[in-house]
């Protein structure tokens, strides 16, 4: 289980859990539950209060973003220790040439456009355990 303290308009980016299906529960104030079918491509957004759930399958891209100050989530996950694929960790990862190349992008304009994503900061347990 994963506790999420959230400001009204903050957000958690975009990402999946290959290895995991997650449940969001909103303990606290109110926040927008935004998820891809990945057969369809199509988002669904649901808008949470106290008490409520959305349930997220294994591998299908999310978001979420808090509606109210003092937003309280709980991520709660299928499995000991989820996996998490973000998408700033996707852009900066990736080499320039290839979104370049695949995408048929100027390479210098897509290193300019990406130049300000920060790598990931996970706050959580030791990752030697």
């Amino acid at each position: 289980m994963l506790d999420i303290f959230l400001s009204k308009n903050s957000i958690i980016e975009p990402h999946y859990h290959p290895n995991a299906s997650e449940l969001t529960y909103c303990v606290s104030g109110s926040a927008t539950i935004s998820l891809m079918n990945p057969n369809t491509k199509k988002f669904q957004h649901s808008q949470i209060t106290s008490g409520q759930v959305v349930n997220i399958p294994q591998g299908w891209w999310h978001y979420q973003i808090a509606n109210t100050d003092d937003t309280h989530l709980q991520g709660i996950f299928n499995t000991d220790t989820p996996e998490v694929i973000l998408g700033s960790d996707i852009l900066t990862a990736t080499p320039a040439d290839v979104f370049a190349y695949t995408y048929g992008l100027d390479e210098n304009q897509w290193k300019a456009a990406t130049a300000n994503i920060q790598p990931s900061i996970l706050i959580g347990p030791p990752t030697d355990k």
